[in-house]
């Protein structure tokens, strides 16, 4: 199963990447997922903007940080939330 997320750009070890980290690569390796990074930014007003601009565009991925509980207000008010329980009780 692949899972499209965003991002703020962490501070990384050498090595990795947002698509390739010590997160990914347990969330492959023990639940065969495999997260795709759809965009990152660089510093928190940057990432603000991109979440406020996928939330009117109706262009949020699977999975998304909330900057606070105002996006998630928003997300929710868009229909663009989905009900994971019935996926977690299988």
């Amino acid at each position: 199963m692949d899972i499209r997320s965003t991002r703020r750009i962490p501070q990384l070890p050498d090595g990795d990447s947002v698509d390739n980290n010590q997160y990914t690569r347990y969330l492959l390796d023990n639940y065969n997922i495999k997260v795709v990074c759809d965009w990152t930014a660089g510093n928190a007003s940057d990432f603000q903007q991109k979440v406020s601009l996928a939330i009117a565009s109706a262009s949020l991925p699977d999975a998304v940080v909330a900057p606070t509980r105002n996006y998630l207000v928003q997300a929710a008010r868009a229909d663009l939330l989905a009900d994971l329980w019935p996926e977690f009780n299988q």
